[in-house]
């Protein structure tokens, strides 16, 4: 979805696509855009009708990405497991899991790693900090789903 501005809300996006089995979701620069995986092909068919809708005075663009990859949740083989990036170079196994409840241990080399949690809920917590200034001096921590193997 395309064409959106700094007035609409991740909520109204949503809300034009109610009802759909909607799988993943994204805003993304600054809500400029977003990005919904569907279900199944039928409910991708149905949002491509929405195509000039407007949201508020905002007239947006539906269409179908194509060659993107699967969401990462999609992919996760994980559940416990978190991928953390953009951490400062002498980041430890040890500062990174004091960042987040649950972590029950970390490997972490180069500014980047992968953590361990206790529960899916404290993973998804982790991850729902995504961007966040979590370390003074790294600005936009990486966390993410695992999709290691």
């Amino acid at each position: 979805v395309g064409g959106l501005d700094e007035t609409v809300t991740e909520d109204a996006v949503r809300g034009l696509f109610d009802g759909a089995a909607v799988t993943e979701f994204e805003m993304a620069n600054n809500g400029m855009f977003a990005n919904f995986t569907f279900g199944n092909l039928d409910e991708a068919t149905k949002a491509l009708e929405k195509d000039g809708s407007k949201i508020g005075e905002v007239t947006i663009k539906v269409q179908i990405q194509r060659g993107r990859a699967p969401p990462p949740r999609a992919r996760r083989t994980n559940p416990l497991e978190a991928f953390v990036g953009h951490l400062p170079d002498d980041a430890t196994s040890e500062s990174v899991m004091a960042l987040f409840a649950g972590a029950t241990s970390a490997e972490i080399a180069d500014g980047h790693g992968y953590v361990q949690f206790d529960t899916e809920e404290n993973t998804q917590a982790a991850i729902d900090k995504n961007g966040h200034e979590l370390i003074a001096g790294a600005s936009g921590v990486r966390i993410e789903p695992s999709r290691r193997r």
